[in-house]
């Protein structure tokens, strides 16, 4: 409706995106012809940050109606986050009136970001949700899909929303921690719809299946779910096979992206995540250095956005550790990406670095199945020692063959002892998706307890099932 009632003004950029997409979607593209895309889409872009944002007329001032190849693309300087939080409406190439809808991030670690979205965002966000979500699921079935997270001032819930209404499903807000909800009523409305697909963050995916032991409800019998599509927070691929094994229903890792950037991937049928090379130019740079380590290869995420909308980012460092690489079993001309954690909670254990998934895959690959973990860290003789605390399903037991092996894993991969306790956690475990994977999960004694770890403690107090 919307777009039929500004058919005039977005007609024309509708068709040719649609159809960029389209091409895109059914393998038309070579990753030659993305390239020539690409090479033009990030002239036209620096033009229109240049001339539209106060703060890229004064950073890119030197590139103002001059022609950078992609081979140049590495002598612009960095777009950082705290660019985003000191420049705040600066770093906009349109008004707030102009905008379709106004959102932001959530503000929880530093000052919240303006992140509004302009029609053109919306189209080709939605283009490419549709297309990529379309190709996952076919057309043969539909769905009641249920959705949970924030919607104030927060754009990913609506979008799932409009894309899911596209192709023909229902769909329900169930966020277990909106006003009107609870964990109850949500696992009523997933019992009673009888609910197919869910998309949610690991931990509420985990926190919906214990609260099903709380109110009553046989998590195996009395529900419907075949797929559940998990975004919002760090999972790993043996975290995202453990909520499988709870629900009894497909679990994946799709989408991934931030509020920022919106969407930056799509699934295949292999469960891989493709970046979107139409609306994004990718880098991976050195963490410490921001030296350009390639196209593919392990290290920061760095973004270029290409579509000419509310505020594209030029060279953007995501604050993600990622690996990125080619897969030639996947169709799509595009390059796989895996999310390996924030860059800030990378580990030094025995001078040894250790991501955050890395650390989890160890963890829970042994496990039947998990509701939670948290990590401590402590010194003992002059060596960093980890303790490990297990919320389980069911009986809460540990099989001393699943202990040994965790103790094994740790220490062959990681360098470190460690033992094991079986608890109940507590509630700041869960606030992955809101302040990061090490703020909920890592008590590290070796330093003094920061502010976002102590910031973690206090929102874990008002979070309950």
């Amino acid at each position: 409706m919307w777009l039929t009632m500004n058919k005039e003004k977005y007609g024309e950029y509708f068709e040719k995106k649609n159809r960029e997409v389209s091409d895109f979607f059914k393998v038309w593209l070579s990753y030659e012809e993305i390239r020539q895309i690409q090479q033009e889409k990030l002239n036209e872009v620096l033009q229109y940050v240049i001339g539209n944002s106060k703060y890229y007329s004064q950073t890119l001032a030197d590139y103002k109606n001059v022609e950078v190849r992609l081979s140049d693309l590495q002598k612009l300087p960095f777009t950082e986050k705290k660019h985003l939080q000191e420049q705040l409406e600066n770093m906009l190439c349109i008004d707030y009136k102009d905008a379709f809808v106004y959102c932001e991030t959530s503000g929880t670690t530093g000052k919240a970001v303006p992140c509004p979205r302009s029609p053109i965002d919306k189209i080709f966000v939605n283009l490419n949700w549709t297309y990529g979500w379309r190709y996952i699921l076919g057309t043969e079935k539909k769905h009641v899909v249920g959705i949970s997270g924030p919607t104030e001032l927060y754009g990913v819930v609506d979008t799932f929303s409009d894309v899911f209404n596209n192709l023909g499903h229902c769909v329900a807000k169930i966020n277990p921690f909106a006003h009107r909800l609870n964990f109850n009523k949500a696992l009523e409305v997933m019992r009673d719809l009888r609910m197919t697909i869910f998309c949610g963050t690991p931990t509420v995916c985990m926190m919906l299946a214990k609260a099903c032991k709380t109110y009553g409800f046989d998590i195996k019998k009395d529900f419907s779910l075949e797929r559940i599509f998990l975004t919002g927070e760090l999972c790993s691929n043996e975290m995202a096979r453990n909520i499988s094994r709870i629900w009894g229903a497909k679990a994946i890792n799709h989408p991934y992206g931030s509020q920022e950037l919106f969407s930056i991937s799509t699934a295949c049928k292999n469960d891989h995540l493709h970046l979107l090379p139409l609306d994004y130019i990718y880098e991976v740079v050195d963490c410490k250095t921001g030296e350009y380590i390639g196209e593919t290869g392990m290290g920061e995420l760095v973004i270029t956005m290409l579509e000419k909308g509310a505020k594209p980012l030029i060279r953007f460092k995501t604050g993600d550790y990622v690996r990125v690489e080619k897969n030639d079993d996947c169709t799509f001309p595009s390059y796989v990406v895996e999310p390996l954690g924030r860059v800030k909670d990378i580990l030094t254990l025995n001078n040894k670095e250790v991501t955050a998934f890395e650390i989890e895959e160890l963890i829970v690959k042994e496990l039947e199945s998990c509701f939670g973990y948290s990590l401590t860290i402590d010194t003992v003789e002059d060596r960093d020692f980890l303790r490990i605390e297990l919320d389980l399903e069911d009986s809460g037991i540990l099989s001393r063959e699943a202990e040994n092996k965790i103790l094994r894993n740790i220490k062959e991969y990681v360098g470190v002892d460690s033992e094991i306790a079986v608890s109940q956690l507590g509630s700041e475990t869960t606030l992955g998706a809101n302040i990061g994977w090490k703020a909920a999960r890592v008590q590290d004694k070796r330093i003094v307890m920061d502010a976002e770890k102590l910031l973690a403690i206090e929102m874990g107090k008002k979070r309950m099932i």
